[in-house]
């Protein structure tokens, strides 16, 4: 559903049952509608909030009007661990509506551009592995070689892994991580290190390396170094490991780095802000299987 017509949004308003991460959406697209999403059975408290800070007098006043009734409001987790920190501004993150693209040629070019731009960039950090889901499928594994050309075979069923998602195991230095199997493998290492990954339209982007730790750095200097502004909305530091996630113009940068005293492992995710409620969710998935080298 194309939330920026407006007929189209207003008619997922007046649907009771239009989940949460859609009224969020449609929040950011249509602010003449605000005070009816205030309304809203499915708008959780989070929402609320945020609609109430900056929404104008008409919206505040059915935010208001909502929690006095008190009825319906439904409790809400972000979909990401990560972004809870992030404060929006006052006109709201900024929005870019990414539209799939029809040629897929054309598209896949922008990927492969996109994607050895992001490769080459100076390495950076971001995210925390967790406790895995207790599920059980059958994945495909992609093994990595510095050399060989890019090979795919099916395992048997692996414990705490998930149908959607494709297994890369870097054969180089041994990190792994579970990607989105509709990903695309837009760009290879030339020394094997890692490998680019981005969404079939290449709005979100994926990239895994690693490299030896010459220089003997350490979580702290790592963070340092990273390019980032001076003031970001959510950052984490562990005893091998730090998270940093910010905005990026129109972009939404989720980036992690395991610092170990031989080898620093990195995963960098960068996607559109507007699509955050569906990215959220796999940037979450993406950071529990997001394993380092042993």
């Amino acid at each position: 559903m194309d939330f920026l017509d407006l007929a189209q949004a207003t008619a997922a308003v007046d649907d009771p049952a239009t989940s949460g991460q859609d009224l969020a959406d449609i929040a950011q697209a249509q602010p003449d509608l605000r005070a009816q999403i205030a309304a809203h059975p499915n708008t959780y408290p989070g929402l609320l909030d945020w609609l109430e800070q900056y929404g104008d007098d008409v919206v505040k006043q059915a935010v208001r009007e909502r929690r006095a009734g008190g009825a319906g409001e439904v409790p809400f987790v972000p979909s990401s661990p990560a972004m809870t920190g992030y404060a929006p501004t006052a006109s709201g993150p900024k929005r870019v509506w990414w539209i799939p693209a029809i040629a897929g040629t054309v598209a896949l070019l922008l990927v492969v551009g996109i994607g050895v731009a992001i490769f080459t960039y100076s390495k950076r950090p971001g995210v925390q592995p967790s406790v895995p889901l207790p599920v059980s499928v059958t994945v495909t594994v992609i093994t990595d070689t510095a050399t060989a050309p890019v090979t795919e075979t099916d395992t048997e069923t692996q414990p705490a892994k998930t149908s959607g998602y494709t297994l890369y195991t870097n054969s180089r230095y041994g990190y792994t991580i579970e990607y989105p199997s509709n990903f695309v493998v837009a760009q290879v290492s030339d020394n094997g290190d890692g490998r680019v990954f981005t969404s079939a339209n290449g709005a979100a982007v994926l990239t895994v390396y690693a490299g030896y730790n010459v220089m003997g750095a350490t979580v702290s200097s790592q963070y340092s170094q990273l390019d980032k502004p001076s003031s970001i909305p959510f950052s984490r530091k562990g005893s091998d490991y730090f998270i940093a996630s910010w905005y990026d113009g129109d972009q939404i940068v989720y980036h992690k780095e395991f610092v170990q005293s031989d080898i620093i492992t990195v995963m960098d995710f960068r996607y559109p802000t507007a699509q955050r409620a569906k990215y959220d969710k796999i940037v979450t998935y993406m950071e529990k299987h997001f394993t380092r080298p042993e």
